[in-house]
């Protein structure tokens, strides 16, 4: 799946689209009436956090700050729609694992744009 120009976080975004995807498709852990509310906003978020990072990736300077940013946002957003799935619909699955990919991500994310706001700065 990861070819040479490909960044982790990257790799990581699409590892968690993968994991969200065989979730939230288990029709145990989310009923079907929850599958136009809860779980799009679960499933959009997550592609949301791909695509910003992809896009950040072909960005620089500023332009990549923003999308960086936009990236944090979704993953704040997906953290709220993880919690709420676990306090609402107590799904089957891990809910810490799940949160931690997140985690991972916001970490990554933030040391990015550390990075090339210390570049920017030069």
């Amino acid at each position: 799946m990861a070819s040479k120009q490909e960044i982790p976080v990257l790799v990581s975004a699409e590892n968690l689209c993968a994991h969200t995807m065989k979730i939230c498709n288990n029709i145990n852990n989310f009923p079907k009436k929850w599958r136009y509310t809860l779980v799009d906003r679960t499933i959009n978020a997550t592609l949301d956090i791909r695509q910003y990072i992809n896009e950040a990736n072909h960005e620089s300077g500023e332009e990549r700050v923003y999308c960086i940013d936009k990236s944090i946002r979704s993953c704040e957003d997906l953290k709220f729609y993880i919690k709420l799935c676990h306090e609402v619909l107590h799904p089957q699955c891990s809910i810490m694992y799940w949160d931690e990919m997140v985690e991972n991500i916001e970490k990554q994310l933030y040391n990015w744009k550390s990075y090339t706001r210390k570049q920017l700065k030069r």
